[in-house]
């Protein structure tokens, strides 16, 4: 529900979030995750993926507390946040991440953000 006090919502606010989201290596790691292993996941496999990309070994060489800690982590702060930019969603009933972007897309509104010609706002 719009609230008269509420901001509007615009380009800047989504390409805002989108970099928010982006910001953390986590948050990109799921991403390239989900898009490399197909458009879904349980979170506990991302978990994996993410630890062990993180670490740089094998998931059988992983501590089971360390891909608890990013299990955590990933689904308190950085699925809220991938969901906020409307690039996953999360299933809690069946605890699958659902990606609901392609990596086109997103690779395509960062280089319409960053192309020169391209219309900006003017105070951006």
């Amino acid at each position: 529900m719009h609230r008269d006090d509420d901001p509007p919502q615009s380009d800047e606010t989504d390409l805002g979030a989108l970099f928010l989201a982006l910001s953390h290596v986590h948050r990109r790691r799921v991403l390239q995750c989900l898009w490399e292993h197909g458009t879904e996941l349980t979170l506990a496999d991302v978990a994996e993926e993410v630890t062990a990309q993180q670490t740089e070994t094998s998931i059988q060489n992983i501590e089971p507390e360390t891909v608890t800690r990013t299990y955590l982590s990933l689904y308190h702060q950085h699925i809220p946040q991938l969901e906020e930019a409307d690039l996953v969603s999360y299933d809690q009933e069946n605890d699958l991440v659902i990606a609901t972007s392609e990596r086109e897309t997103v690779r395509s509104a960062v280089d319409t953000f960053l192309d020169p010609t391209a219309t900006h706002s003017p105070d951006g």
